[in-house]
């Protein structure tokens, strides 16, 4: 007694219209009149009603075949389910405890006596800041290229919930979402957001040592790696450069702080960095953690002042 037989994804897989018995899990697989029949149990008339019905138009069972298709790629492909196990593990999965801190002990040093040991004041270590819809308005380059074909999703993108873009879409849009994002070009025609840069010059001229740590589209790595380059040194000149960080995993990468619109910023190790969260409709959902709302206020969530 099998709650949802496979047959029935099965058959949709195939553009097979179905007829079952409503019972059990059957009803979250079909609905009645749409990619098939739900005959009520152990009523063979209603079963007769049903077959009799699709055997009587070519169209009907082509138009019900068409549905089952659609919704077994909908509900029961490979990519629905681990998109729904990512959305589960996203939701459930705790964030990594900050790492503890050590404090070595002071130096001893005797009394009235000066040690050439003693050391420096440690400096300021680097401000770490996403570049994607944290500096650049990526969600606006997309638009730009998405609405020209899908205007009626425009919605869809200004109200999206989710951090990865395709993931706000129906499953047979997705594929067509990641061939954009790869398109040549992309990356170079993003804005920067107002302020932005204007914030970034300011804490360098404070003397805070600012890192733009950027992961590389993975459906676009190389292309996207060079046109951050290109684009780094046209909007804040070639010394930026060298501020430029391209790494998949960022918890790596050491730093005070973290500025970063991703609600949970995962990896393979524990940061050093504490996560700051750049306001964005995704990321509602985060709190105990700082949050930068817009580049005007950097300073009172950074609370860095420039070394003496």
């Amino acid at each position: 007694n099998e709650v949802l037989p496979l047959v029935i994804s099965e058959a949709q897989a195939f553009r097979r219209p179905l007829v079952a018995s409503n019972i059990d899990g059957l009803p979250e697989a079909i609905t009645d009149g749409e990619e098939g029949f739900l005959v009520p149990p152990e009523d063979p008339q209603a079963l007769v009603d049903a077959i009799y019905k699709l055997q009587q138009s070519d169209e009907l069972r082509v138009a019900m075949g068409e549905k089952g298709r659609a919704r077994v790629l909908r509900q029961f492909s490979h990519k629905a389910m681990t998109t729904t196990y990512m959305e589960l593990i996203d939701k459930m999965a705790p964030e990594a405890p900050p790492p503890v801190a050590v404090q070595e002990p002071p130096a001893y040093t005797p009394p009235g006596v000066h040690s050439s040991l003693t050391p420096e004041p440690t400096p300021t270590e680097p401000v770490l800041v996403d570049m994607d819809m944290v500096i650049t308005d990526w969600d606006g380059a997309f638009c730009e290229r998405w609405l020209a074909k899908h205007p009626e999703d425009e919605q869809i993108i200004r109200g999206r919930t989710k951090f990865e873009i395709e993931r706000n879409f129906p499953l047979e849009k997705r594929d067509e979402v990641l061939k954009v994002i790869a398109e040549p070009g992309f990356y170079s025609t993003m804005k920067p957001f107002p302020g932005a840069l204007e914030a970034l010059k300011e804490m360098v001229d404070e003397g805070i040592d600012v890192r733009i740590v950027s992961a590389p589209h993975p459906q676009s790595a190389g292309s996207c790696a060079r046109e951050k380059y290109d684009w780094i040194e046209e909007h804040l000149g070639q010394a930026w450069i060298d501020r430029l960080i391209l790494a998949r995993d960022k918890t790596h990468v050491m730093g005070c702080m973290l500025i970063d619109d991703k609600p949970v910023v995962r990896g393979s190790s524990t940061p050093a960095w504490d996560h700051i969260v750049y306001d964005q409709p995704w990321n509602q959902h985060v709190s105990g953690k700082k949050r930068i709302m817009n580049w005007a206020n950097w300073r009172d969530v950074v609370g860095l002042s420039a070394p003496h």
